[in-house]
């Protein structure tokens, strides 16, 4: 089937006997080999995400089992291919990549440019503001930029002055942004706790992406964070 058309269908909810949403938006996983989640809003306009692996049936709208399916959507940066233009090892254009084809439990066939050019997931390398299609893999260390060396001797250091007359009200740090991609496939060392008591993860298990979801739910990134090894 295509992604898309499952963009505009209503979910169903069989235990409260409710319509709980409309379906508008995908979650892929880090290789966009799959579909893990369906984002979709209630008509109170809140996000949520239903992953793929707790839909009953899906056909002409999506049936879940009860609303405890229904996840708080939470913006983590995370990416996709979608509607980005795709340019290939030899600076050929392919469009843009305006749909997927799934298989009943969420995996990609292939994506379909807007050229309908199929393009395999495993080729794939999604950048900033394109995908870069390419059979030879890409490896950052061929394209990183090459660091300069400046002479200690040229280094300047300015001295910050504070004004007795000025409080530290203006001092505020910025929040901390997490790259959960750097925690991912790592081990806890210890026993992470959310919101009454809820076992988010136990000492020794691997942290995978349902791992930060939950402690991002529970407001519990910064001990994840300090606790992978």
């Amino acid at each position: 089937m295509n992604l898309t058309n499952l963009f505009g269908k209503q979910v169903f909810a069989l235990y409260e006997g409710e319509i709980v949403g409309t379906v508008y938006d995908a979650i892929f996983n880090k290789d966009f080999t799959k579909i893990s989640s369906l984002k979709m809003f209630d008509e109170d306009e809140n996000e949520f995400e239903i992953k793929f692996t707790s839909i009953k049936a899906m056909n002409d709208c999506i049936i879940i089992a009860n609303k405890d399916k229904l996840l708080n959507y939470f913006e983590k940066h995370k990416k996709t291919p979608m509607f980005k233009p795709v340019i290939t090892e030899n600076a050929t254009s392919y469009g843009k990549i305006i749909d997927c084809l799934i298989d009943n439990k969420g995996h990609i066939k292939n994506f379909v440019s807007s050229e309908d050019i199929a393009l395999e997931p495993n080729k794939l390398y999604l950048r900033k503001n394109f995908v870069y299609y390419s059979a030879t893999k890409l490896l950052n260390k061929n394209i990183y930029p090459k660091k300069t060396i400046v002479p200690l001797e040229n280094i300047k250091v300015n001295i910050l002055n504070f004004d007795t007359a000025q409080t530290f009200d203006s001092f505020v740090p910025s929040k901390l942004q997490y790259n959960t991609d750097t925690i991912l496939g790592k081990v806890a060392k210890d026993t992470l706790f959310g919101v009454n008591n809820e076992i988010i993860i136990k000492a020794n298990q691997i942290i995978s992406e349902k791992t930060i979801e939950d402690a991002t739910r529970h407001n519990r990134l910064n001990q994840l964070y300090f606790i992978a090894i």
